[in-house]
């Protein structure tokens, strides 16, 4: 209900969650995410409005039955939301030495945002 608003109508863009052309990753994970069909926009935040959109986009992660699926595949970016976890704490995250902690650590990162 309320990420509705966030859907495109016209024009759906989906260039986060679509398959990369010759890409030997598996991306099906990428049709169960709640971002499928959201305006990408959404999930990197310009610095004027970094609070409040960061807000809404980790409210979408947190949500998602694919968030583990999503940093483990674009933890290496250097801008957006991935996941839930900002650039900043993808850094972290990807210091951490073991898979339980790093899924520890997204989830402790995505609490606040949970409804």
């Amino acid at each position: 209900k309320r990420m509705a608003h966030l859907r495109t109508t016209r024009k759906k863009t989906i260039a986060m969650t679509s398959k990369i052309e010759g890409s030997k990753n598996d991306y099906t994970w990428q049709k169960q995410s709640e971002c499928l069909g959201l305006d990408t926009q959404l999930f990197y935040p310009e610095k004027q409005t970094s609070v409040t959109t960061a807000t809404e986009a980790k409210k979408v992660c947190a949500i998602c039955q694919v968030n583990v699926q999503c940093v483990n595949q674009y933890h290496n970016e250097d801008v957006g939301i991935f996941g839930g976890l900002s650039p900043r704490q993808r850094r972290i995250w990807r210091k951490l030495p073991t898979e339980q902690q790093r899924n520890q650590y997204q989830q402790e990162c995505l609490k606040p945002f949970k409804q």
